[in-house]
């Protein structure tokens, strides 16, 4: 009896445990566009320089070595679902029996307008580090004015990423900026902000 194929589309938390759980029954077929998972938990960590982008980014192929699933990298660009295939950006088609679709997940702006064009998002590396670069660039920012100038930092979403979000920036404050110049770090303050009626 020949096994089901599968096909799963993304890479992240739930691609790679459903890939795990089915390598046993099944003939797994993994994609996601990048080659490596990024241990989300962990991003606001390279944003506040406590940890460098390479220790929350491992390969997935690495992931996989005690299995028999396959890795693809790539896109998905279309899926046929009456002839059960997926097309992908390389033009590779990989038929499947079933398909699970794990593509993750995007900052939500709620619709709020201008959150889109002025906050920072903080989903893959690229985004910590940028967050990292805007921080320690308005952090020399106020180095050089010497005066009264104020940096706020507004964390917005008090679930568990803001919230060690903000404490790890507070930390950053508290640590290394006010080692490096106390008088620039005093002028930096950070809030949490949420909507709801508590964190």
């Amino acid at each position: 009896m020949s096994r089901p194929k599968v096909v799963i589309l993304g890479a992240g938390f739930g691609g790679l445990t459903a890939a795990r759980a089915l390598d046993s029954i099944a003939d797994v077929t993994l994609v996601d566009r990048h080659n490596f998972q990024t241990f989300l938990p962990l991003l606001y960590q390279v944003s506040t320089a406590g940890l460098a982008a390479d220790h929350v980014a491992y390969p997935v192929r690495g992931a996989l070595r005690k299995t028999k699933v396959k890795f693809r990298m790539g896109s998905p660009i279309s899926v046929d679902h009456k002839n059960k295939s997926v097309k992908l950006d390389s033009s590779e088609v990989l038929a499947f029996d079933y398909l699970i679709v794990a593509l993750g997940s995007a900052t939500n702006d709620f619709g709020i307008t201008g959150v889109a064009e002025n906050t920072l998002g903080m989903k893959t590396v690229n985004e910590a580090l940028n967050i990292r670069s805007e921080i320690m660039r308005r952090f020399e920012d106020l180095c050089r004015f010497e005066d009264d100038t104020r940096f706020s930092i507004a964390v917005v979403g008090g679930g568990p990423t803001g919230v060690e979000m903000a404490g790890a920036i507070a930390e950053l404050k508290r640590g290394p900026l006010t080692s490096d110049s106390a008088n620039a770090a005093k002028n930096i303050d950070v809030y949490l902000v949420e909507a709801g009626s508590r964190v």
